[in-house]
């Protein structure tokens, strides 16, 4: 286990109680955070790597105060005692620039791990330069100037194989020569002149830290601070510039109804962009690069799937074990009365039989079998009696109660929304 980061903590070179967590190389004297930081190393086995090595002060500082008299060794890197011997080394890079007034600091680790053939990377170039108009030209002439002397030597007969090595070592030199070989993964919204401010800022930290008397450091410290504003003032312009030029690039994309490029990118404002892109092989396994082999071979993948023979085995359903049994016969006179005597117990609202002939004449008409005559039948329905009222209208409600388990919810006037 590796433990490093700001711990705010002054160890000191005072070892005593603690000689398996630490040495004695700790610049300074232990403060409260040195030894509570130095009790948690000892509970989970930790060495503190800052403390073993001999350097001198200055490589084993990692703070300086904003007025360059204050220096201390708070930031630290950890290991587990069981591989104490494969740390090497632990020390401050002061010429690291990262506009913080922390200072880099480093571990050496050496590990035996399993050997491995060494394969030759992909070359990557910083193409990012081209985003210059100078650059653009400067680059222009220089394979201008290597085509001419390649169409000479074309001239004599060679071959194909031959040629095309020719031309791409012609490209890949007139690269590595204009732009350079790409050292880090830098922001794609970051430009050429905030990468020449940054470098400048390098420099400025770099003279900082040759600096010997006290004057030379503050007016060292004042260029440092103009240099660092630049940068983050550049940074912000850069990165405004680069979203705006991506939300116009999403408008335009929504304007001509290109959904993959709308996605795409909204997924890079988002931060979630991850450009990925699935290889497609034909049925004799040979990638596909064009897009319309690609297109070729999905058809032919689909044609395939749906048109495959039926399955020879069968699906096997079994039956239920627990059926329900639903009452689908129209309900009886008792059952009527009896439901209307209970509902009149109650209360229940009543209704109009004019109201209810025209708004479910239909609905009572399949709910009552025309064959039977439910207390006064048609002829009674028509006249607006109190018990054609009632029955009509109690049995609207009664459709509306019972259980799906006995099947009594589907009776009457669900059965008949449903034959309807």
């Amino acid at each position: 286990m590796i433990l490093m980061g700001d711990m705010n903590a002054k160890i000191g070179g005072n070892n005593n109680g603690y000689e398996l967590i630490m040495g004695k190389e700790g610049p300074g004297t232990m403060n409260e955070n040195g030894e509570r930081f130095a009790e948690a190393c000892a509970d989970n086995n930790l060495v503190i790597g800052g403390s073993v090595f001999q350097h001198k002060n200055l490589h084993k500082i990692t703070w300086v105060s904003a007025d360059h008299i204050t220096e201390n060794q708070i930031d630290h890197i950890c290991i587990s005692q069981k591989f104490r011997h494969s740390l090497l080394d632990v020390r401050a890079r002061r010429a690291a620039d990262a506009g913080s007034d922390h200072h880099l600091l480093t571990a050496k680790i050496q590990l035996k791990l399993k050997a491995m053939k060494h394969r030759e990377g992909r070359v990557k170039f910083n193409i990012q330069q081209f985003q210059s108009i100078g650059t653009t030209e400067l680059y222009k002439i220089a394979l201008h100037n290597r085509y001419q002397a390649l169409e000479i030597e074309i001239e004599t007969p060679r071959e194909v194989d031959e040629i095309w090595k020719g031309l791409k070592n012609m490209w890949k030199d007139t690269c590595e020569e204009v732009v350079g070989r790409r050292k880090t993964d830098n922001k794609p919204w970051l430009s050429t002149d905030t990468t020449r401010k940054v470098s400048e800022r390098r420099g400025k930290k770099e003279a900082l830290n040759r600096s010997k008397t006290r004057a030379t450091k503050m007016a060292a410290q004042r260029d440092y601070a103009a240099a660092n504003k630049e940068v983050k003032k550049s940074l912000r312009r850069d990165k405004k510039k680069y979203i705006e030029d991506l939300a116009q690039q999403a408008e335009e994309a929504a304007g001509k109804n290109n959904l993959k490029d709308l996605y795409l990118t909204t997924k890079k404002l988002t931060g979630r962009f991850r450009h990925t892109q699935a290889h497609i092989k034909n049925a004799q396994g040979a990638l596909l690069t064009t897009k319309e082999d690609q297109v070729k071979r999905w058809t032919e993948h689909f044609r395939a799937l749906l048109n495959g023979q039926a399955p020879h085995l069968t699906a096997e359903i079994p039956p239920s074990p627990n059926l329900v049994k639903i009452n689908c016969n129209h309900p009886t006179k008792p059952e009527i009365k009896k439901d209307i005597e209970r509902r009149e117990s109650r209360g229940t609202r009543r209704y109009s039989s004019r109201s209810l002939e025209s708004r479910h004449r239909n609905l009572y008409q399949h709910a009552l079998p025309p064959t039977e005559n439910h207390l006064g039948g048609r002829k009674s329905q028509r006249k607006e009696t109190s018990g054609t009222a009632r029955t009509t209208a109690e049995l609207c409600s009664y459709q509306l109660q019972g259980r799906c388990s006995t099947g009594s919810y589907w009776r009457g006037f669900r059965r008949g929304w449903m034959r309807n």
